[in-house]
């Protein structure tokens, strides 16, 4: 059993129903009740027994759900333990894929350079989970979004944990097609022409399919372990995929690639806004200073192009 569905399921025993649970964790219902399944095939029991008022626990439910409680928690002071290592000068930020993809590699680089001395660990986690991980205090700092349809939830809740959210990039969803698609030639597409073309999508961006409700549309669709897998998928066959960039500056998932970026001729999607989260009672040193600093600057010449 992976942490990742540990974690679902203990999210799940916090609502009244699996579609409202997998609804709040931006996941499907099919794939929040499969997991459920096979953790109770492992396991050898029902966690939840199915009522028509929804979901309850069972009593072996209850435990299992106090002992998850007590491994996530101990997983997260384990990935915790370098922090407090007198041998390793470590400094931790969480961020949503979309982020890890685009800016980790040149954020480790830029901080590496201004502060050799210390490591810095990005790491990659769904979107959903980023506040409530800082919240818990296991992140001080982190790169999050929320589309701006659902933006004043998203800062309500940072407001709640007690996290600043510095607004930064604001993303556009494009299409991106391969030299074998039919659409390569085009510089724009309406969603409605992707009707019953295959999808390519990573296995955090299920999140976003499902979201955005274009398995109506495109049912068909192939699961990668990362973007970069996705990215070699389109370009290699027949696919296509969706992606957040800014208008300006360069595409960091086409770049060096034969890929195709599409714009949407009538607006299809919400417009994504990047945070800079910051937990407020953090006590900041002068490297944590340079972090955020470094963070900024790393998002900001993304756009621009610098």
């Amino acid at each position: 059993m992976k942490i990742e569905t540990l974690e679902y399921i203990l999210i799940t025993s916090r609502f009244p129903t699996i579609s409202i649970a997998a609804e709040k964790q931006f996941i499907s219902q099919t794939t929040l009740s499969s997991a459920i399944k096979q953790v109770e095939a492992v396991v050898g029991y029902a966690i939840f027994e199915r009522t028509p008022k929804g979901i309850a626990l069972t009593e072996k439910g209850a435990e299992f759900i106090r002992l998850t409680e007590e491994i996530v928690q101990n997983y997260r002071k384990i990935l915790a333990l370098a922090e407090t290592s007198q041998f390793q000068r470590v400094r931790r930020i969480v961020a949503h894929p979309v982020a890890c993809f685009r800016y980790s590699v040149p954020l480790v680089q830029m901080f590496h350079s201004l502060a050799p001395g210390i490591c810095l660990s990005v790491m990659e986690v769904p979107s959903q989970q980023i506040i409530s991980l800082m919240e818990e205090r296991e992140y001080d700092f982190g790169i999050g979004y929320a589309f701006m349809d659902e933006d004043e939830t998203f800062l309500k809740d940072a407001k709640n944990a007690k996290i600043t959210a510095e607004p930064m990039v604001i993303d556009e969803t494009y299409a991106y097609v391969g030299p074998s698609s039919r659409f390569y030639h085009r510089e724009s597409i309406q969603l409605s022409e992707l009707k019953g073309a295959h999808l390519a999508f990573s296995k955090n961006c299920m999140n976003y399919y499902f979201r955005t409700k274009l398995y109506k549309i495109t049912p068909s669709h192939s699961i990668f372990g990362d973007a970069h897998l996705v990215r070699q998928a389109v370009e290699q066959s027949d696919m296509v995929t969706f992606f957040m960039s800014s208008k300006e500056g360069p595409d960091s998932f086409c770049e060096h690639t034969s890929l195709k970026k599409l714009r949407f001729e009538k607006p299809a999607f919400a417009p994504m806004q990047h945070y800079l989260l910051a937990r407020e009672d953090k006590k900041r040193n002068e490297n944590d200073e340079l972090l955020l600093q470094c963070i900024r600057s790393t998002i900001l010449r993304d756009v621009v192009g610098g």
